[in-house]
Parts: C-alpha cells; sequence; structure tokens
C-alpha cells in the first residue's frame, strides 16, 4: 500500500509557482496552498529547461535536485563579476569565499554588490559553510540542497557563536489501522517522522484548546492508497464539463468500498466555497489503452458505472476556504473485481447551477492523471496531467466466476474465476460462453494505417500492410493514435530520440543548434521522461519583417521564438537572450500550432520545439515523437551581408575575419561556418567573397 508520512526535507527554493484559475475553455483545475492544519510532505527543489512562470513565457534552466547547471549569467565572487559559463562553474570558482550566482545576467551590464554574510542553520546547527563561520544566504541555501535539509540564515550573524534556533513544534499524530487517531505528542518533524506520525506544524497537542488530530485518509487495511496531499483542486463534475481518471494497480483481486478526497466550489461574482447537497457521483473502472502511452480505454468499461451517494467526512483541513471532504463508498455494489485500471469519479447534476466537485490531488505516486471532456468523452489536449489523485481503494475481495474467452484463438472456458482470467483474455461474471456478446472469437478491432485511414478487421493478421497498427479486439477507429508523415523535400532533424545534440543554448555540451531555412518544412523528433524533455533551437538569419512558424506534432508541443534582451535583437548570443521563450504557444497532439512573430532588427534568430511537459513522452518505434514545422515569412534576399549595408562586400568578409577562431558551439559563431568545417576560418571567407555584389532588390 503507498502510504504518506512527514518528512524532514521540506521545500528549499520556491520558483515561479503558478496559481489561480485556468480557462480554456472552461475552468479545468485550481491550485491553492491549504490553510492550518497542514501536513507536511516533501518537496523537492526543482529547475527545468524553460520552467513555466507564467501565460507564453518559459525561465531558461535544467537541473534537478541541485542549484548547479543554468547556462547563462553572472557569478559574483566578494562583489566582483567573474566571466563564467555555468552555475557549476561560478561554485567551483567561488571555492570558500562568498559568492552569488545571478540567472541571466552577463557581466557587461550586470553590477556585482557585496552580499551580506550570516549563519547558516541546517537541521539547528551552525554550519561553517564557507570555511569563515558566515556565508551569503545563497552559499547557505546550495549547501543545505546538497546536503538534503531546510535551512534558515541569519544576517550578520556568524558561527559558532550565534546559536541557531531549535526546529518548530507541532502535533504529531499516530493512528490504528481503520485511520482513526490513537495518540498525539507534541515534538519536531524529525521526531516524528521516526515514529512514523502526521505533523501538523504550529500544533500543540497540550494546547488550549488541545489540537484534535483530524482522521487519517486511508487506515492501513486499504488495499491501495494516494493520499490528499496535493495543492491542486481537479474538476471532475458533469456541470464543469470535465471528467478525471488515475491509475490504480497492484490489487490481488478487487475492491468493495473506496474513499476519495475533494471539495465543492461556486463561481458567482468570484470563487468561493458552495455546499453540494445531494452530492452524488458516477464512478467507472476503465481499462488501460497504450496511445502511445498509458490512457483510460473509454471503450472498455472494467467496472460500473456506478451511481453512488457517498458520506462526506470532514477532515478538519481546507483548500481555498473551502472545507476538504472525504467521501465513503462503504459498499460497492457489484464488487468492482478489477485488480488495475484507471478510476474515473465525476460529480453528477443536482440542479445547483455552478457548485461543482473538485477532486484533490496527490503526490504519492507517479505524478500522472488523466482528463476527458464530458459528455464528448474525447481528451483535452493530450489528455496528461501532471498530478495524481486522492484514492483509498479497500474492502476484501469476492471471487467472480464466469466465461473466459480468448478472443485471438475463439476457445472459452465456462465458470473460471475472474483472476484466472486476465487480460488479454475476456472475461465476464456469470455468463456462459454461449451467451457472449460478442461471440468469442469474433471481436473485431481498429487496424490504423499511416495515412491517417482505418478499418474495422476480425484479426491482426488482416492488419498487415507496413506501417499499419491493430489496436487489438474491442477497439475504434477513434483510437488510432496521432501519426505524421514528413512532407517530400522537408529537411530532417537527424537527432536519434532519447539524445539532446541540437540544444542550442541549453547546458547540454555541444549542444548547437540545427540550420532552418525559410519555407523548408523540417521533420523531427521529441521526447519527455522522468523529468527531462528534449529541446530543439533552430537557427536562421531573418531580415525585418513578419514570420509564421507552424508546427504539428504526435505529441502536446511547445514551440516559439527565443527572445532577446532589448537592444540585443539579432546577435546570435545565448548570454543576450533573455531567457524566456517568448512569443510561444501549446496545442494537443495532431493539432496544428502557429506563432506569430515581427522582427524589427535584421540578424540571426532562434526558433525553439518541444515538449509541453518534462514527462509522459517516452521514445517510441513507429509514433508518437514526430513532428513537421516550417518558418514563412519574407525571404532574405541577400543572406552573406552581414553587416547589413545592402550589399556583400569587405565589411562582411571583415565580420567573418573577426570571428576567426570563435567557439563553434554558440550560436553566433555557427552561422559563420559558412564551409561547414566545424571552424570559422578563411574558407569562409571565400564563400563570403564569392557573393560580391549589390543584393537583389
Amino acid at each position: 500500500m503507498k502510504r504518506g508520512h512527514c518528512c524532514a526535507s521540506v521545500c528549499l527554493l520556491t520558483l515561479c509557482t503558478t496559481g489561480g484559475w485556468a480557462s480554456s475553455p472552461v475552468i479545468e483545475e485550481m491550485q491553492a496552498e491549504r490553510s492550518q492544519p497542514e501536513r507536511v510532505i516533501v518537496s523537492m527543489l526543482q529547475l527545468s529547461v524553460f520552467d513555466a512562470i507564467g501565460s507564453g513565457e518559459f525561465l531558461l534552466g535544467n537541473t534537478t535536485g541541485n542549484l548547479a547547471g543554468l547556462s547563462v549569467g553572472a557569478c559574483c565572487v566578494d562583489g566582483e563579476c567573474l566571466a563564467t559559463n555555468t552555475e557549476a562553474e561560478c561554485i567551483a570558482l567561488a571555492d570558500d569565499a562568498p559568492f552569488e550566482w545571478v540567472a541571466g545576467e552577463d557581466c557587461a551590464t550586470y553590477a556585482c554588490t557585496p552580499s551580506p554574510l550570516g549563519a547558516c542553520c541546517i537541521v539547528s546547527n551552525c554550519e561553517p559553510v564557507s570555511g569563515q563561520g558566515a556565508a551569503t544566504k545563497y552559499q547557505c541555501m546550495v549547501f543545505a540542497n546538497d546536503n538534503g535539509f531546510d535551512y534558515e540564515w541569519y544576517e550578520g550573524e556568524s558561527c559558532p557563536d550565534f546559536v541557531c534556533p531549535l526546529p518548530p513544534t507541532g502535533a504529531c499524530c499516530l493512528y490504528d489501522d481503520l485511520g482513526n487517531p490513537t495518540q498525539c505528542e507534541t515534538t519536531d518533524v524529525e521526531a516524528c517522522s521516526i515514529v512514523g506520525g502526521f505533523w501538523y506544524e504550529g500544533e500543540d497537542c497540550f494546547g488550549s484548546p488541545p489540537f484534535a488530530c483530524p482522521v487519517d485518509p486511508c487506515g492501513e487495511d486499504a488495499l491501495y492508497a494516494l493520499l490528499d496531499t496535493g495543492s491542486t483542486g481537479a474538476i471532475s463534475d458533469n456541470l464543469g464539463e470535465y471528467r478525471r481518471a488515475d491509475w490504480f494497480d497492484g490489487l490481488t483481486g478487487g475492491f468493495s468500498s473506496l474513499s476519495w478526497f475533494g471539495m465543492n466550489r461556486v463561481n458567482d461574482e468570484g470563487w468561493g466555497p458552495c455546499d453540494k447537497t445531494p452530492d452524488d457521483f458516477e464512478i467507472i473502472v476503465y481499462g488501460n489503452l497504450d496511445n502511445p502511452i498509458p490512457e483510460p480505454d473509454l471503450n472498455n468499461i472494467l467496472c460500473g458505472p456506478y451511481t453512488v451517494s457517498p458520506a462526506k467526512l470532514d477532515t478538519g483541513e481546507t483548500f481555498n476556504t473551502s472545507p476538504i471532504w472525504r467521501y465513503d463508498v462503504l459498499e460497492l455494489v457489484p464488487v468492482c473485481t478489477a485488480t488495475e485500471g484507471w478510476l474515473s469519479i465525476g460529480g453528477l447534476d443536482n440542479g445547483e447551477d455552478n457548485c461543482w466537485f473538485l477532486w484533490h490531488s496527490s503526490i504519492d505516486d507517479d505524478n500522472s492523471s488523466w482528463i476527458y471532456r464530458y459528455p464528448e468523452f474525447t481528451k483535452v489536449g493530450d489528455g496528461l496531467r501532471t498530478y495524481d489523485l486522492s484514492m483509498c481503494l479497500n474492502g476484501e475481495y469476492i471471487p467472480s466466476f464466469g466465461a473466459c474467452c480468448d478472443d485471438e484463438t475463439g476457445a472459452c472456458s465456462e465458470n473460471i474465476e475472474f483472476q484466472d482470467c486476465l487480460a488479454p483474455l475476456r472475461h465476464v461474471a456469470d455468463t456462459l460462453c454461449a451467451d457472449l456478446a460478442p461471440d468469442c472469437g469474433t471481436a473485431p478491432g481498429a487496424c490504423c494505417h499511416l495515412d491517417a485511414g482505418c478499418d474495422v478487421v476480425d484479426n491482426a493478421s488482416l492488419c498487415n500492410e507496413p506501417d499499419d497498427i491493430w489496436l487489438g479486439r474491442n477497439t475504434f477507429c477513434e483510437d488510432c493514435p496521432c501519426r505524421l508523415i514528413c512532407p517530400e523535400g522537408a529537411d530532417l532533424e537527424g537527432e536519434e530520440c532519447g539524445t539532446g545534440i541540437n540544444g542550442g543554448c541549453s547546458n547540454q555540451p555541444g549542444a548547437v543548434p540545427n540550420d532552418l531555412t525559410l519555407g523548408v518544412p523540417v521533420c523531427g523528433h521529441a521526447w519527455a521522461e522522468d523529468g527531462t524533455r528534449d529541446t530543439d533551437w533552430y537557427i536562421i538569419n531573418l531580415e525585418e519583417g513578419e514570420y509564421t512558424l507552424t508546427v504539428e506534432a504526435e505529441y502536446f508541443v511547445g514551440a516559439g521564438f527565443i527572445r532577446y534582451n532589448e537592444g540585443f535583437e539579432g546577435s546570435g548570443n545565448c548570454n543576450e537572450t533573455s531567457g524566456f521563450v517568448s512569443p510561444y504557444g501549446t496545442v494537443g497532439a495532431c493539432t496544428t500550432l502557429t506563432v506569430d512573430t515581427t522582427v524589427t532588427t535584421s540578424g540571426i534568430y532562434w526558433v525553439w520545439i518541444s515538449t509541453n511537459g518534462f514527462d509522459g513522452i517516452p521514445c517510441q518505434p513507429d509514433y508518437g515523437n514526430a513532428y513537421v514545422a516550417v518558418l514563412e515569412g519574407e525571404i532574405p534576399p541577400c543572406p552573406f551581408d552581414l553587416d547589413g549595408n545592402g550589399a556583400v562586400g569587405p565589411g562582411d568578409v571583415g565580420v567573418v575575419k573577426n570571428s576567426f577562431g570563435c567557439d563553434i558551439n554558440q550560436p553566433s559563431c555557427a552561422a559563420l561556418d559558412f564551409d561547414s568545417n566545424g571552424a570559422v576560418g578563411p574558407g569562409d571567407v571565400g564563400a563570403v567573397k564569392n557573393e560580391f555584389g549589390p543584393c537583389p532588390e
């Protein structure tokens, strides 16, 4: 059983926290901090390449678990700005000296000032981080993160003279197997973690009044549990026109009762709490479909639909002023016999306008769940959301017997127990083989063709063209995955899926951008897995004018233009970018994305293409990773006019000569390697001289 307890590690740095309501086309989810009491959970530092910080903009960086690795920035050591390429270099260069790293800045324009020093307290111990007893707040944070602990920094103090305060105390609650509180002790978070309790900061078991431990979300006897530890309220309600589903597995049989967590919200001149009475739900368990990543097979219902009126228990916590409820279905009739599947829970319309159910999230599993529209039962974008949904599955498994059919061979056996007839076999409880519908061995399925065509055929042997995909029995053409065909005459990215060789200004060693030709499509691949994603950068020399980037992908794609700092437009220098993609856009799989931009200064620019998230898009052998992109606009009349004077001549030769020996990994240098020999030299001068003359009108 998955179960969360308090941990000593807490958030070291909050970066680009996004909150509030999303609205496309209607509100989908809500994020909020809970009011007291708040259960302590793990919150690890994560910075990622172009992490979202707001509408249409992404912050440059690429690291997980430590602060080293950002691509560009100012390294301030004792108030002096030192030239370094990465944060890791800055940390190494500073050694024990007081230092700070300022992402996105450059020593040419950024003025370092001496940072104040102070005492760095790690778990109530004063640590001489710099070896001198005092350190900058930034040094303290880096030290704490490297060692996996929280920190406090006290300006003007120094070790060992300063005595670090003791850690904060709170209520530590212990529970019995049914989730009922049995003991409350006032202690710190580490002591509570040792005994496996839940810790509520600032609460006192012996206060006036004494703190009352809330009922534990899932008892120890739960068959499967995802605690309500998240900070997102995800609408899953008929009125909101969204339904949600999350994966469960590992059950030895089925489950006969369940619980989940959520709240009611209403939009009446602003969002606030409401009481949905009655609060009825529809519960469905779907099978799995790899398409190309796991997702609910909405055409394969394993259990349900059930219409239930659960009991509601106030957990004592709130979400944006709304009480968080535990919903309990004590007896599920008939018992769900699925050992794994996608649990979908949706609030039903009770006649009260705008009072919606929001399913509370969890951080206890793989950070993924599913969203689809109701009642259309179609995916919203690529369907993935980067959080889990809270649930507790309970009850003893009751054996179920019935017909067991092998649709591939047509063989069928009677009176077979469910656990002995798992997928891909088809089990129908309390049914004879003669009563199966469709008959055993005759269930057709979808045969998907590369050209987006599809046929429903009786078996896999009839789906045998080179690029055909057989989805299996009881599937439909609308289940076919999105697949793209690379147009004739297109350029190829040339990067193997799973690698990252054209990351441009990202901090991947040697990750230079690909050349992009105006009006010529490019076919490439991107992937995202385990918190890392592939970013593809393309470089192009653009004249002043209007340009449109068009991208279509087999996944949820994000694309746009790298933005320069004001005054450095078109420089082709990584250190002169703002660190953002703007303008920027995203669309779901096999949907056309267009991003328009205006170039006001001729020069070298970058196009950026990647996935819209950091997980859920592994490399697939046949589909799921491809994209086709094209940049259209004004054709540059004179690509060798490097000084912009309207002609190719000695001034342009001078531009090339001044770059002899430059770092070919820098885009501004790579753009001058006209003979493609990996260096800027005499051969590139010759290429410019061959174009001497006035530019065409």
